[in-house]
């Protein structure tokens, strides 16, 4: 099966539980959940850019981080 949108997902979890379960996981790793290692090394490069100055960077970081995490949750 292709799926061109996550529209078309909807109810894939009844027909392969496995690969829904997968699926779900990256998605987090993508929107940089809490309990996963993609939002720690995120932590780690903003705490890093804040201590050196980066300011605007940081709030750059962020506000992507926010747009992109809506972006792939959007038909949640």
């Amino acid at each position: 099966m292709i799926f061109s949108l996550i529209s078309q997902l909807k109810g894939i979890f009844f027909i392969n539980p496995l690969i829904s379960i997968c699926l779900t996981i990256c998605l987090f790793f993508y929107g940089r959940y809490t309990p996963l290692l993609g939002f720690f090394a995120k932590q780690f490069v903003l705490s890093s850019a804040l201590q050196n100055g980066y300011y605007f960077m940081s709030l750059l970081g962020i506000i992507v981080s926010i747009i992109s995490a809506s972006y792939y949750f959007k038909n949640y």
